[in-house]
Order: C-alpha cells, then structure tokens, then sequence
C-alpha cells in the first residue's frame, strides 16, 4: 500500500521508471487521503493521518470531530490521554499560534492538562519559578557579606549564574 496526500504529490513517469512494474502488480494499491470520504466507519488511524494532511481550514473541524469520537471511544485513560496528545502535537505543529484558550476549548480543560505538552510547561514554569525565586535572595545574601561562591552553594546555583544576576543589578 502507497499513501498520497493526493493525486498532485504522485511521482512523475520518470520517477517511476524502476518501479513501475511493481506498481502495476495486484500486489500494490495506491491511497489518496484526499479522496477517501470520512464516516462513522473510517479507521481512526485513517482520520488522524487525514488530520496530519488537512488544509489548516480543514483542520480544526476535523480535529474537534476526531477528540469527542476519541473520548467516547476511549473510556480508559491512557489511551485517550496517547490519542488526545497525538492531536495536540498535530495542531500545534499545524498551528503554532493558536492560544492556550482555543486548545482548552478545543480539548477541554481537564483533557488538556493532562497532556504531555501541558505537563512539559507546567514543569517548565515551576523550574522557572524557583529559579526566579532563587535570584531574589542574592541581593539579601550579597547585604549579608557572603561571596558569590558561596551564594552558589547556599542556592545551589551556578556560579555564574550567580554572577550573571548581579551583573544585571549594576
């Protein structure tokens, strides 16, 4: 089996000089995505490869579509969560300026929490935050009398990025 977007991305008859015996066996089929029509039927895998090729008009339409049959198909959490994170990927690579609202609206604020990618930023903003927090008690440490090696040590920092901060209070 062959999967094209469509007919356009066929190769040329030049391209397919070598192969094109096999092409023309029983044992080879050709799929165009664009010409397959979505029903209740179509294989999940089918609609989400669909998804991947969708024009960005089309995709989110087919996405809502394809996250409520997921949720109702996939009762039990991790494989809703593997699915849900598939189509998150997919959109946020298909359209990287879509906002935090318009996901959440998208897959529900509870599905989208649990997903790797909201997970990853929720790390990404603690680790942020205590980092920040870390850099406030310099200045206070520096009043104390304690040198920037054992500021480091006592936040467990680098010491340059110890330095680096105090440079940025200059």
């Amino acid at each position: 089996m062959i999967i094209f977007r469509s007919r356009s991305i066929e190769p040329t008859a030049r391209q397919r000089e070598s192969v094109q015996p096999f092409l023309d066996s029983a044992l080879v089929k050709c799929i165009y995505l664009n010409e397959i029509e979505v029903s209740e039927t179509t294989p999940l895998g089918v609609q989400i490869i669909q998804v991947i090729v969708a024009k960005k008009k089309e995709l989110l339409e087919r996405v809502t579509r394809l996250i409520a049959q997921v949720k109702q198909q996939f009762p039990d959490e991790p494989s809703r969560l593997q699915l849900l994170n598939l189509l998150e990927t997919i959109v946020l690579a298909k359209l990287p300026q879509m906002s935090r609202q318009e996901l959440e609206a998208m897959f529900g604020v509870d599905d989208l929490r649990k997903t790797r990618f909201a997970q990853e930023l929720i790390e990404e903003g603690e680790q942020r935050g205590k980092i920040k927090g870390k850099l406030q008690t310099i200045p206070r440490l520096l009043g104390k009398g304690f040198s920037v090696e054992e500021i480091a040590d006592i936040l467990q920092l680098d010491i340059e990025q110890v330095r680096q901060f105090i440079n940025t209070l200059n």
